[in-house]
């Protein structure tokens, strides 16, 4: 304080004081003059300041051990501002991640939007949490993607020499992505599996079950080389769209945030066929064989008439004893063609079928990576941004049905750019957009002839 500081600074004149004195004594010099020589004026000048800054620090020490609490959770703060806001490590680290992956766009509060964040549930509500950072002062604007901070580190100059004049050119006619997105986090990950897992039904079994007829045909397609039918095709893409309208569709969690009114436009409506037609497009060949790619049916043959009883309960006993499982690996089955199913003269007219060529087989060329090799997941994820289309339907709250869609459309672009070259990730993501179109004329034309 300015008390503790004026009486070290009295107590130092004091002291110096006596050493002017001893040192007059001792070497003859006068001190009864009443004005202290100009000697004895500069060293009290000179300790007054010493003491006055030992007083400076001593303030200093005090607030370097002042403990300074995250704005948003109470833990212990970091020294120094957080992009704008006095936060801790965990606090500061779900702010970035959020504004890079575009996530903090998605997130929705459960209850009113006014959760209390604490340390200890800090994790419960995303949105409320990212609320609390943009009040402390966090600004969106000051967290750098990971290509801003490679260029503001110098890390990308070894990188520029060997960019070329025409890949210039070709970085410059790629639309960029609304959102710069590039690591693909281990909780991402998860949620692919999860959607393998969702994805799982036990298809083939339910073939039998809608259309007998169609279920024998297909595999005596496959192991027998027999004639497809039209109305096996048909068959089968009723039967999946029920799988997954009645079986699969329900898992998602997303679902919850959705009116009764907009669920059932999801499940019931007639577009809703789209996202299957995309689905059952890889279930064939066109235009060369994709690497990675394979029939799905013989595996399932195999775990179906490995079971006894689901081989008695729908009486495929017969069926077992004219296939030869054994080579079910090998090329001894068959995949479908495009013209397999969709044969000259399907739709009785040469401009929509055409139109409809096209259509398929841009989606079946676009599931691929940098070595032609065939990615599911790919397929999936395109799959669920299909069905959360909002323009497919007539809706009551379209921007819930948007933000499930974009929560996909993301982790889509996260994981292109995690697999692929970021060039070729862009244009795959930019292809991704233009299938949605695509996917709907392919529907439309299928729906009105089929």
């Amino acid at each position: 304080s300015d008390f503790n500081t004026m009486s070290d600074i009295s107590g130092s004149n004091k002291i110096n004081e006596i050493k002017v004195e001893d040192f007059s004594t001792k070497h003859g010099t006068n001190t009864s003059h009443e004005k202290p020589n100009e000697f004895q004026n500069d060293i009290k000048l000179s300790n007054a300041q010493n003491g006055h800054q030992r007083g400076k620090v001593k303030g200093v020490n005090k607030m370097k051990d002042k403990i300074w609490l995250c704005s948003v959770c109470d833990a212990p703060a970091l020294k120094y501002s957080s992009y704008g806001g006095k936060v801790c490590s965990s606090c500061r680290a779900f702010f970035r991640r959020s504004v890079q992956s575009g996530y903090h766009t998605l997130f929705e509060c459960k209850l009113d939007k006014m959760c209390k964040i604490e340390q200890e549930v800090r994790r419960k509500c995303q949105f409320c949490r990212f609320q609390c950072c943009i009040r402390s002062g966090m600004k969106i604007t000051w967290v750098l993607s990971d290509q801003e901070r490679k260029r503001r580190y110098g890390k990308m100059k070894t990188e520029k020499k060997e960019v070329t004049f025409e890949s210039k050119k070709l970085l410059q006619s790629v639309t960029r992505p609304s959102v710069l997105v590039f690591s693909f986090s281990s909780e991402e990950k998860n949620i692919l599996e999860d959607l393998c897992t969702k994805f799982h039904v036990p298809w083939l079994q339910n073939l039998f079950r809608f259309n007998r007829g169609a279920g024998f045909n297909l595999i005596e397609f496959v192991f027998l080389n027999s004639e497809p039918k039209s109305e096996t095709w048909v068959a089968f893409n009723q039967s999946m769209s029920m799988n997954f309208m009645k079986l699969i569709f329900p898992r998602f969690e997303e679902l919850s945030d959705l009116s009764s009114s907009d669920i059932g436009q999801l499940m019931n409506s007639p577009s809703s066929g789209i996202a299957q037609l995309f689905r059952s497009c890889h279930m064939f060949n066109m235009g060369g064989r994709i690497q990675g790619k394979y029939c799905p049916v013989p595996s399932h043959v195999v775990d179906v008439f490995s079971n006894p009883d689901i081989v008695s309960s729908l009486d495929l006993g017969r069926l077992v004893s004219r296939l030869d499982l054994t080579r079910w690996e090998g090329a001894g089955t068959r995949m479908a063609e495009y013209e397999d199913l969709y044969p000259g003269g399907w739709a009785g007219d040469e401009e929509a079928e055409r139109r409809h060529r096209e259509a398929v087989h841009k989606i079946i060329r676009w599931p691929v990576d940098e070595d032609n090799m065939f990615d599911y997941w790919m397929v999936l994820l395109m799959s669920l941004i299909l069905v959360f289309h909002a323009d497919y339907y007539t809706l009551v709250n379209r921007d819930r049905v948007e933000k499930i869609q974009m929560k996909y459309t993301i982790i889509l672009q996260k994981y292109l750019r995690s697999k692929q070259h970021p060039e070729k990730a862009n244009t795959k993501y930019i292809e991704a957009m233009l299938l949605i179109d695509q996917a709907r004329q392919a529907w439309e034309i299928s729906s009105e002839t089929l």
